[in-house]
């Protein structure tokens, strides 16, 4: 790893040749990266994501929602590794629901009012899906 390589006077230092001295010093080598992601996804089943059109629960920026086999697959693509789902949940109205503090719509506003697990424009109602990963250096 060449960023790890430093210069000292005109000798460049390999990582790999002082490694065992380094590290007899008390040096350590950063720790891989860690992702923690929290986002939308749907349940695993005949597409692999949803495409909403124009909208999804009501929200203008969402252009995807993967299922969570695919979104575990686009972590694997961009390089991560030690995959782990550390919760699927569906979005609750307790946890998504008009506040003092937030006096705007809320979830119970995006939702279809005769059947909770669908959303306003008819997809299903939002799940969370929280994935920790790793990428290593």
């Amino acid at each position: 790893h060449e960023r790890f390589a430093s210069k000292i006077g005109k000798v460049l230092l390999n990582p790999r040749a002082v490694g065992p001295v380094l590290e007899k010093s008390g040096f350590r080598y950063p720790a891989p990266p860690e992702l923690v992601l929290e986002t939308l996804i749907i349940a695993n089943g005949a597409e692999p994501a949803l495409k909403p059109e124009p909208r999804y629960a009501k929200m203008r920026n969402v252009w995807e929602v993967p299922s969570l086999d695919r979104l575990l697959s686009q972590l694997e693509q961009a390089g991560f590794d030690r995959l782990n789902v550390l919760d699927v949940t569906q979005t609750s109205l307790i946890e998504q629901r008009q506040t003092p503090w937030m006096a705007f719509q809320s979830l119970a506003d995006f939702l279809d009012p005769s059947d909770p697990n669908k959303t306003i424009e008819g997809y299903p109602a939002p799940l969370r899906a929280i994935i920790s990963a790793r990428r290593p250096l």
